[in-house]
């Protein structure tokens, strides 16, 4: 019997989850189908296992992440007295479920693993494994960069919300440059403007420069009460109004305070209920935190 043939017979007698039973069972005879669902093992390259979903060895399913995590415990549980790993998602399809299958097959081969809450964009998830020292090395790259690259990426990836929910902004050139690490001085300007976004239902968000070298961010949102704001970059720390949002992971300003820390610069806030917050991100250079 050829290779790809003793596959789907294996797969056959085991016991899949349904969805994967009902796509294998409506295969059946169709050998074109069943030819390219088990001529070849998905293989994990640098950028992970990538193909289709569906049944078989050459899709992406629970099984087969199940296998492959398996194979990733392996090496790690070798090598490392107590491994960890970092697990994010994206909203793509199914994306959440994998994770949380991937999180299981983990703890049951004695690996611990950190699973967000939501989906993740990359830079955090790599923040969150620097920060959790599951790996070494530093990948700071500071250099002299231009404040107003930095902030018109983090402006684009918001227009479409600032268009639909008629929200002003009112930014200006800022005319400026200091030494950091674009990419993390990114991922800082975007947790605000995000935060920003998320609790200004109507006015204006502001983006200027105040002396010496202060990157500001300004709302016009529900502000934050006088007991919570000494508390807002805590780790977990949602306060009052974080609360009625169930996506509040209350992370998002602790790693951007964590992130300007190793970059020598400094994060503040100010508020005033009902009026609005202002995020103040000190640029000049201070010590950098390896």
């Amino acid at each position: 019997m050829e290779k790809h043939l003793q596959e789907y017979a294996r797969w056959q007698a085991q016991q899949l989850p349904e969805e994967l039973a009902a796509e294998l069972a409506a295969i059946r005879g169709d050998e074109s189908e069943i030819y390219d669902r088990f001529c070849r093992t998905m293989h994990f390259g640098t950028s992970g296992l990538r193909g289709r979903m569906g049944v078989g060895t050459n899709r992406i399913n629970a099984i087969m992440l199940g296998k492959a995590t398996r194979a990733i415990s392996r090496y790690l549980t070798a090598r490392y007295e107590a491994p960890a790993m970092v697990i994010g998602y994206d909203t793509r399809h199914n994306s959440r479920e994998y994770a949380v299958g991937i999180a299981k097959v983990f703890a049951q081969c004695g690996v611990s693993s950190c699973l967000f809450a939501e989906p993740t964009p990359v830079p955090v998830v790599s923040f969150a494994v620097r920060h959790l020292r599951l790996n070494g090395g530093s990948d700071l790259v500071l250099r002299e960069c231009e404040l107003d690259t930095i902030v018109r990426r983090a402006v684009r990836r918001f227009a479409g919300e600032f268009i639909g929910r008629k929200l002003k902004l009112c930014y200006e050139p800022l005319n400026a440059s200091c030494v950091t690490d674009e990419k993390w001085l990114l991922f800082v300007v975007e947790q605000v403007l995000s935060n920003a976004l998320k609790y200004t239902r109507t006015g204006s968000i502001t983006i200027e420069l105040e002396a010496p070298k202060t990157l500001v961010i300004r709302d016009t949102g529900i502000g934050v009460a006088p007991e919570d704001l000494p508390r807002i970059f805590e780790k977990g720390y949602t306060g009052y109004n974080g609360r009625g949002d169930q996506k509040a992971s209350g992370l998002g300003l602790y790693l951007c305070r964590t992130i300007c820390k190793r970059l020598g610069h400094t994060i503040t806030a100010s508020s005033v209920p009902d009026h609005g917050t202002a995020i103040r991100i000190t640029l000049e250079q201070r010590q950098v935190r390896e």
